[in-house]
């Protein structure tokens, strides 16, 4: 999904984007993953919703296993290419760019592996080249099939 134009800004803290199942999620929740961009923020929401499925499911992320896999693959900011990103970032939300970087790479983490274990459970894994993309076209159908079923059962709310 590519970003468009920037949405409007006001209040990060209190800016309401949308509620996902009853959870408010603000500007600043999306800013501590993405730029405010509406490609990003719809990426956001399809992501907390497919947390939320595989939480449904019985997946659990422990905070021991966020806390390796940080260790093994985000180890600090000064080990990142793109500082720039994370600068911005910390900015906007008034955040030094090490502490939003610490608070990006847990979120990250977590929310990416949510994702993969739901992936596990629904999808076979392909065996070719050829399946490899159907795979990819099912999963983003499912993806965007679950965030239709949210909307229409008001589970979604985007303001």
């Amino acid at each position: 999904m590519e970003p468009t134009e920037p949405a409007a800004s006001a209040n990060i803290d209190g800016e309401l984007v949308a509620t996902v199942a009853g959870t408010e999620i603000s500007k600043k929740d999306v800013l501590l993953q993405y730029p405010f961009e509406e490609g990003y923020i719809e990426m956001y929401l399809k992501e907390e919703i497919i947390k939320l499925e595989a939480q449904k499911l019985g997946v659990l992320i422990t905070q021991d296993s966020v806390d390796y896999l940080k260790a093994a693959y985000y180890p600090g900011l000064d080990q990142e290419e793109d500082k720039d990103f994370f600068e911005t970032q910390a900015l906007e939300l008034g955040m030094e760019a090490e502490d939003y970087y610490n608070v990006w790479a847990t979120t990250y983490i977590e929310r990416n592996a949510y994702l993969q274990e739901y992936i596990q459970i629904n999808f076979d894994e392909p065996t070719s080249d050829a399946e490899a993309d159907i795979w990819r076209e099912n999963i983003t159908n499912h993806f965007n099939e679950l965030v239709a079923e949210y909307k229409s059962t008001g589970q979604l709310v985007i303001n």
